[in-house]
């Protein structure tokens, strides 16, 4: 069982449409989901929590948490800010602002 978060959501979305690409192309649609992912914990008053690694892993998730903090829910906010922005140049500020922040602490933010 998968976190009900829309990261999961997002990344599978991706390997369907690399798999329909392919599909019309005439290749093999064999790409998979492999539940590598992230999830932010809302914690309140302005903390969140942050878990990612494998969540299928065997023979259990291989999943890292980190202590809950202020910049864990600035992230959150980020991210969601990112998700619900439209293409353009506000979207890639977010998505700068991830990244850069995810480089600093050694977590690789793929969006």
């Amino acid at each position: 069982m998968l976190p009900k978060a829309g990261v999961f959501a997002h990344l599978q979305a991706e390997v369907v449409a690399k798999n329909i690409v392919r599909e019309i192309q005439g290749e093999k649609a064999d790409e998979k989901f492999c539940a590598d992912g992230y999830c932010m914990l809302e914690a309140g008053e302005d903390l969140a929590g942050f878990a990612y690694g494998d969540f299928f892993g065997e023979p259990h998730p291989q999943v890292h948490l980190k202590q809950i903090g202020r910049k864990w829910h600035i992230g959150k906010v980020l991210f969601e800010k990112w998700w619900l922005s439209p293409i353009g140049l506000k979207k890639a500020f977010y998505k700068n602002l991830l990244q850069t922040g995810g480089k600093l602490i050694g977590i690789p933010i793929k969006l």
